[in-house]
């Protein structure tokens, strides 16, 4: 009983002396833990001011505070008044001060925050500097301006387009053709004697081969031409023109070399047609050949840039006189008026036959354009450029009823050439001179003969006429 009692006594012994050692713990902490938190939110704060030597204010100063041991960081900027506050998250800590300011000299201070003290008060001056820079010196050679090398771009505030990639959406007898080529811009409507903008006639347009006048209306199709439309611009002194301006740039050859050539034959057995189209002479013959290229002339010293193209076109144009009765009526002609007409042309002209069968009418075009150039030295260059457009059309006859020794012949020839020159002087300005002449000739003559004594009569306008032919 007495070892029980103790064992007993031993063990009350040990749980009341657990429980006050529980409750000493939750009293110690219930009363450690409220200041440590109060002092956790209150936290340690560095308070100051930043002004100027004079005791003016300076805003916007940084505030660096680097703490030791860990060189942990912290930052913030003065407000309009120069006052800075920023919280330190320990105590007890050697701290470096940094302030800098635009214009003013860069201040550093150590620091000691107190283990006891609950802000660290702090009042910087600092003081304006002048930055004096030394003299700096930039030394450049000139550079000179480079020679036009026959691009075109468009201009500031213009309403231009540079044309390309068109040539495979023309027929081989449109490439060439400015007018077709303007044609293929957004808003260039094409006309049957041009090309149209905002509905302005087309005389009103102009063309321009490298910068200056330009009186063709083709060129050979083998040239590659950098071309510009232009519908306004915002340079007033390109003037000219009031619908739009068709600009061409034909540049100098270089040291590459390439060529192009083309032949293209349409003959009458490739061409859709029947009875009533070959009486009437719509089935033509046509060969347009055209060679072009350019390249080193001499090398190292001229380039070559050119090209020919040559057309021949061939044409039946029928008689009057010669037709079927179904032909006869297609026109609304009655086949015994043309009989009448005969017996009357035969008393009436008895030295005149008439035509048997019919007239052949041509039509033939020559183009030529090119340019000679010599390598660009140091100093200057020159450079010739010549164009060459004759065309030519041949047809007996120029009336309803004429006379074959009477037949019309015209043709046009239209010739010119540009001179270009540039010089530098002293390496820093470049001297730029063009210059161009052309010269433009229509004619219209009588051919002398086709058929001796045979009278032809033109049946593509007797509609109109069929009633002023016959005298009384």
């Amino acid at each position: 009983m007495t070892l029980q009692r103790q064992l007993a006594w031993r063990a009350g012994s040990a749980e009341f002396f657990g429980r006050v050692t529980v409750f000493a713990l939750t009293a110690f902490v219930g009363l450690s833990l409220p200041s440590a938190l109060r002092a956790q939110s209150q936290g340690r704060w560095l308070l100051g001011t930043v002004i100027a030597g004079d005791g003016s204010p300076v805003s916007s100063a940084r505030i660096t505070v680097t703490l030791s041991p860990d060189r942990h960081e912290l930052q913030t900027r003065s407000d309009a008044a120069g006052v800075f506050r920023l919280r330190l998250p320990v105590t007890d800590v050697d701290l470096l001060l940094h302030v800098t300011a635009l214009g003013f000299a860069p201040y550093r201070v150590r620091r000691r925050f107190p283990a006891d003290s609950a802000e660290l008060g702090l009042n910087v001056v600092l003081q304006r500097v002048t930055q004096v820079l030394n003299a700096v010196r930039v030394e450049a050679a000139p550079r000179s301006p480079p020679r036009s090398d026959g691009s075109i771009e468009t201009e500031t505030g213009a309403s231009q387009t540079l044309v390309g990639g068109v040539a495979a959406g023309l027929s081989p007898n449109q490439q060439g053709n400015v007018a077709d080529i303007a044609a293929a811009v957004p808003g260039v409507v094409g006309m049957g004697n041009g090309v149209s903008t905002l509905g302005v006639a087309s005389s009103q347009n102009s063309t321009t081969l490298n910068g200056l006048a330009y009186a063709g209306a083709t060129f050979p199709r083998e040239l590659r031409p950098r071309t510009r439309v232009t519908t306004a611009s915002y340079d007033p002194a390109r003037g000219g023109y009031g619908g739009l301006q068709t600009a061409l740039e034909l540049p100098p050859g270089n040291e590459w070399t390439f060529h192009l050539a083309h032949l293209t034959v349409d003959a009458p057995q490739f061409q859709a047609q029947d009875a009533t189209s070959r009486a009437f002479g719509q089935s033509f013959t046509r060969i347009d050949a055209g060679i072009g290229g350019e390249g080193e002339l001499v090398p190292g010293r001229f380039t070559y840039n050119g090209a020919v193209q040559v057309t021949h076109q061939t044409a039946l144009s029928p008689s009057l006189l010669t037709l079927s009765n179904s032909n006869l009526a297609f026109l609304g002609v009655a086949p015994d008026s043309i009989n009448r007409l005969r017996s009357i042309i035969s008393s009436h002209y008895p030295a005149l036959g008439l035509g048997a069968g019919s007239r052949s009418v041509g039509q033939d075009r020559i183009l030529m354009m090119g340019r000679v150039d010599r390598v660009a030295e140091h100093r200057r260059s020159e450079g010739l450029l010549g164009f060459v457009s004759w065309s030519g059309v041949a047809s007996p006859g120029g009336g309803e009823i004429s006379s074959a020794t009477h037949g019309i012949a015209s043709d046009q020839l239209g010739l010119g050439g540009q001179f270009v020159f540039s010089q530098y002087f002293h390496d820093a300005s470049l001297e730029q001179f063009k210059a161009s002449v052309s010269a433009n000739r229509q004619r219209v003559s009588a051919l002398s003969s086709f058929h001796d004594g045979t009278l032809w009569i033109d049946c593509r306008s007797v509609r109109r006429r069929w009633r002023g032919l016959i005298p009384e």
